[in-house]
């Protein structure tokens, strides 16, 4: 195993099998956080005049015309413990991973977002099919 992160073992581990190739992964755990968590471009509103809307530099040469990879959780993470803050997370979320449906990988998406204490959490279920689901838990080591 090559750069383990995360107390339970979670993060971006990189294993090799006996011949010294990478193993592959045939979850879509990865996926969804490069999805929600790389930092995708602000919206106008979302900064002030002088400031920049970041974003990542790879959506410069997208795969899909008009398709970014990254969200604004971000920032609005930083909001309010508010039923509305909840209800734009969500749907930032639902946007987000909407190619996943978009290109056949995932039938539907659940998705359940929750102050909980001193922080957003948020579990994102992608189902790729009517009897199986992936849970992926976001921020739980994240931040």
């Amino acid at each position: 195993m090559i750069g383990v992160f995360g107390a339970a073992g979670g993060g971006f581990d990189l294993a090799r099998n006996t011949t010294g190739h990478l193993v592959s992964d045939p979850s879509l755990r990865t996926t969804v956080l490069l999805l929600l968590l790389t930092e995708g471009r602000a919206l106008v509103e979302d900064v002030r005049t002088s400031e920049p809307r970041g974003g990542w530099w790879g959506n410069s040469y997208p795969d899909v015309d008009g398709r970014e990879l990254g969200s604004r959780l971000h920032i609005l993470t930083r909001g309010k413990a508010t039923a509305q803050t909840a209800a734009l997370i969500e749907q930032e979320i639902r946007l987000r991973l909407q190619c996943l449906i978009d290109d056949g990988i995932a039938v539907s998406l659940d998705v359940d977002v929750s102050w909980s204490g001193d922080r957003w959490t948020a579990l994102v279920g992608v189902r790729q099919d009517q009897s199986r689901v992936e849970w992926v838990p976001l921020w739980e080591e994240t931040i």
